[in-house]
């Protein structure tokens, strides 16, 4: 201890303030960034995980004492580091990687915490004066892997006493079995057994050596995941003079009382269920660990998914488990630890690349802030959502097309627009992608098309400043009601209403709804930019998606620059208005359609090239290659099933809303591609017999002088040779499988995207 502040001391010497590495406000670094002093500056996780890129990479002395710390595992890899002082602070658990995270640390201070463990890494600790004490550790057996460290003196227990193994390790010997009683089990059920003991122990079936699937010093688990009938009898644990049995018997029943296997991509991770029998309870260990709100429980982290007793599996449960990226787990982790979660989300994410969150980030992200809405109903509050709404709309990623992004979306789109009802005049929100403003006794509002959207009222627009749109008020309206409101809400692009009802439109949307004693308004819209042909766009707040060609808004001019259309308006009656480029394209709005890569098309364009090839060849040269019938009859078909193969596969493999349609798309071009394999098949069997007969038929001749009557009577024969059997060999087999793939797993045919 003397040698460490001796050290310690010799580094404050060179101490002096500086204004590099973290901010002052929580750090202050030596002029050669050897020493770092953050002590006593209320850190907490997120702040050292905002602060852990800037520490320099010479840090040689790191001082965290005195803070808010309840985790360590945001500390960089710092490759000099000699002393690091954690103490007093609140940190709950070590990483068990801590120690290789600094290759050189002679002094680790971590007096006055709350660890309850010690990771077993520190049993390979020489030359670290590790300092524990005034930390309640919950001992266990295990601790007395450490009575040779130097700081197991330092150690408190729960009983308040120093570790004593008397008191821990169990002096007899302990055996324990699970489940203790005999078990009847059905055939190809997953079945586990384990085995507890404080010395070492092994598993028989029908006394012969039965390996453990995990086995460590304390226990051995045997894991059966599909159990046979040749699993069945007396399975022992054995532990030196003691042993414990149980009987295992096993049945066989149909396979129509499982549940089939299953494979999960979630937002918790990736997840493969077994085939399980009815009525049963499944449990998986949570691939990404435990979910914040369960990190201060000793429960085991699982999820669950229960096999119906009709064979379905429902009930798919995942609460206990962290999410797999680390955006959405600091997400969970603020939103269970935090009071104000989306001030805090706000300030986090503003300091990140939009483009590294995925699909299930923005999810979790838009459920967070339907869950906190009802605190944040007030208009100073409303800004923080309408900034986070403003950050979503500036991600751009081809997740945009799925279903459960649409639905995410369209459920923010709500929330926002209920929470304008909770704003007062004059409120104004100003974004990148969206604008937002409730107004009184207006004329005219104009939102200019700048980098950063606002919403501007009551003035005179320049006719040289470019706008976005321009919103003009009935004159009548104003004056015969004083106190007429109006919240509107502008958005850049229509992100937040749903791609499979806009199609492609990029263009903005205006979200207004008047509020006054007027039984109806009237405003007029005009939006800018290359409008020529569009048409109107109208999404009622009671649908879900765009009406053309409304009477509510009509257009009422339009040129290649802009197009402007008069809407009317009831009480309290919301619309969104848009307009679309392409008046043609308008009409196809209820089914989007987004067609797969390019690669699709050129197997196409290939397919046919040889499509087209090969009648060429059979149309020119028909006289000099006499086709049978049977040639004739399989190549006719052949060019038929390729000919409707192609086009459906150019043109089939789209994205829709129809899942029947898709079903009957997919089902079709399996069909075809078995009927196109078997004709060409057939085809190429009918040539072959062919040749056959005439090479026999050359040879016959030259033996006999009769041989051209022959010939000519084979070919009799052959052209007489009737072909009914192949039709029924090329569509009845492909039928056949169809029908059978059909009924074993018709869940292939259904395209959820």
């Amino acid at each position: 201890m003397v040698f460490n502040i001796v050290i310690y001391l010799f580094y404050l010497i060179q101490f002096s303030f500086g204004n590099e590495c973290p901010s002052f406000k929580y750090c202050i670094c030596s002029s050669d960034q050897t020493i770092v002093q953050c002590s006593n500056r209320h850190l907490t996780n997120e702040l050292l995980l905002k602060i852990n890129n800037q520490l320099p990479k010479s840090t040689i002395v790191l001082n965290l004492s005195s803070n808010s710390l309840t985790s360590i595992k945001y500390l960089p890899n710092l490759n000099s580091l000699q002393i690091l002082d954690l103490s007093f602070n609140k940190i709950k658990y070590l990483p068990s990687n801590i120690l290789s995270k600094f290759p050189r640390l002679i002094s680790f201070d971590l007096q006055n915490n709350s660890l309850k463990a010690i990771p077993h890494t520190f049993q390979k600790i020489s030359n670290i004066n590790l300092n524990l004490s005034n930390n309640r550790f919950h001992c266990t057996c295990q601790f007395k892997l450490f009575k040779t460290k130097n700081f197991f003196k330092s150690i408190l227990c729960q009983n308040n006493k120093q570790f004593d193994e008397n008191d821990f390790c169990r002096a007899k010997n302990f055996l324990q079995i699970y489940p203790q009683q005999s078990q009847i089990v059905y055939e190809n059920e997953q079945f586990i057994l384990n085995c507890s003991s404080n010395l070492q122990h092994y598993w028989t079936l029908n006394h012969t050596f039965y390996p453990s699937t995990i086995t460590s010093f304390s226990y051995s688990t045997v894991i059966i995941h599909h159990v046979r009938t040749n699993h069945s009898g007396l399975w022992t644990c054995h532990s030196l003079d003691s042993n414990q049995s149980l009987w295992l018997t096993v049945i066989t029943t149909p396979t129509t009382y499982f549940c089939p296997s299953k494979q999960m991509n979630t937002s918790k991770g990736y997840f493969y269920w077994p085939r399980t029998l009815m009525n049963r309870r499944v449990a998986k260990t949570c691939p990404h660990g435990t979910a914040a709100w369960l990190r201060n429980s000793n429960e085991y982290a699982r999820a669950w998914y229960t096999c119906s007793s009709s064979g379905q599996w429902i009930n798919f449960d995942v609460s206990q488990c962290a999410f797999q990226t680390n955006v959405s787990r600091l997400m969970d982790y603020l939103s269970f630890n935090e009071t104000n979660v989306l001030l805090r989300l706000s300030k986090y994410l503003s300091e990140i690349n939009q483009n590294y969150l995925q699909l299930n980030d923005i999810i979790l992200l838009i459920d967070l802030i339907d869950e906190q809405k009802q605190k944040y109903q007030h208009q100073d509050k409303i800004i923080i959502i309408y900034h986070l709404t403003d950050f979503i709309l500036q991600i751009k990623n081809d997740f945009i097309y799925s279903n459960e992004y649409q639905n995410a979306m369209g459920r923010l789109r709500s929330i926002i627009e209920r929470l304008l009802d909770f704003t007062n005049p004059s409120w104004l929100y100003i974004g990148k992608e969206l604008t937002a403003v409730t107004v009184q006794s207006l004329v005219s509002c104009a939102v200019p098309n700048r980098s950063l959207l606002t919403i501007i009222c009551n003035i005179d627009h320049q006719s040289h400043q470019s706008q976005l749109v321009t919103i003009q008020f009935s004159s009548d309206s104003n004056k015969t009601e004083q106190y007429s409101l109006f919240r509107i809400i502008v958005y850049r692009q229509s992100t937040l209403f749903t791609p499979n009802t806009v199609g492609m439109n990029n263009n903005p949307v205006v979200y207004i709804r008047p509020v006054s004693r007027n039984v109806l308004s009237t405003i007029n819209l005009t939006f800018y930019g290359q409008s020529d042909k569009s048409s109107i766009g109208v999404w009622y707040s009671n649908q879900s998606n765009w009406e053309m060609n409304s009477s509510i808004c009509k257009i009422d001019r339009q040129d290649a620059n802009f197009t402007s259309t008069n809407c009317i308006l009831l009480n309290n009656d919301s619309l969104s208005v848009t307009y679309f480029n392409n008046i043609n394209n308008s009409k196809k709005l209820l089914i989007y359609t987004n067609y797969s890569q390019l690669p699709i098309y050129i197997s196409s364009i290939i397919g046919s090239i040889c499509f087209f090839i090969s009648i060429l060849v059979c149309t020119c040269y028909s006289e000099v290659y006499q086709m049978s019938r049977s040639v004739f009859h399989c190549l006719i078909n052949y060019w038929l099933s390729l000919g409707i193969l192609l086009p459906l596969f150019a043109f089939g493999l789209q994205k829709n809303q129809l899942k029947l349609l898709c079903e009957f798309i997919a089902l079709t071009l399996h069909y075809l591609c078995l009927t196109t394999i078997i004709w060409l098949t057939l085809l190429t069997y009918a040539i072959w017999s062919k040749q056959s007969i005439k090479s026999t038929n050359k040879d016959a001749q030259r033996q006999s002088s009769s041989s051209m009557i022959n010939d000519h009577a084979s070919k009799m024969k052959s052209k007489s040779k009737p072909v009914i059997q192949f039709y029924l060999l090329a569509y009845g087999t492909a039928l056949i499988i169809c029908c059978m793939n059909i009924a074993v797993s018709h869940q292939h045919y259904m395209i959820n995207d």
